[in-house]
């Protein structure tokens, strides 16, 4: 794993999830859904990508997929995509890429990602399918965010809240 010189650790952790079981059409598989408290970490309403220019974000991304096409999230600096003919994810930042199945139901993708200081994590709405990418180091500069799709991929909603830190300033030293 890699930090940034201005980072005072070298590990991080994920967010804390809900476990849980779901039937789907491959069997039993095990589900991971934030907690709900993590909700009060939201700062104000949520706002389309292109305003959003905030560091701590979680996103929702909604759509409908037909059997081809694709969507794209541009997401400081790395790009999350997901293609509808091979139900994979593929989430890319520099030289590193990493893709995982990521199939869906009913032709509904629901995303919801969170992006921090050092990593993010990204889950379905159901929370059968979970891709921690806990190397991504954005840049503090780069804030821009954006959602396109092509083919029969059409974006529903994409918003982004600004979430608050949970260390206060006086608890950042160690």
């Amino acid at each position: 794993m890699t930090t940034r010189a201005d980072m005072k650790f070298n590990q991080c952790m994920g967010l804390p999830c809900e476990l849980g079981l779901k039937r789907t059409k491959n069997g039993l598989r095990m589900t991971f859904r934030p907690v709900r408290e993590l909700s009060a970490l939201r700062d104000g309403a949520a706002l389309p990508l292109a305003e959003f220019r905030d560091e701590l974000a979680e996103v929702v991304v909604n759509a409908r997929a037909g059997g081809s096409g694709e969507l794209s999230l541009q997401l400081r600096g790395a790009r999350l995509s997901w293609d509808a003919a091979t139900e994979k994810l593929r989430f890319a930042f520099g030289t590193k890429k990493r893709e995982v199945a990521w199939p869906i139901e009913g032709g509904e993708l629901a995303l919801r990602i969170f992006l921090d200081r050092q990593g993010v994590e990204v889950y379905s709405a159901d929370g059968v399918n979970l891709l921690p990418a806990p190397e991504f180091l954005p840049d503090p500069a780069d804030r821009k965010m954006s959602a396109t799709s092509s083919g029969d991929v059409r974006i529903e909603s994409a918003a982004a809240y600004r979430l608050k830190g949970i260390w206060s300033a006086s608890r950042r030293e160690f």
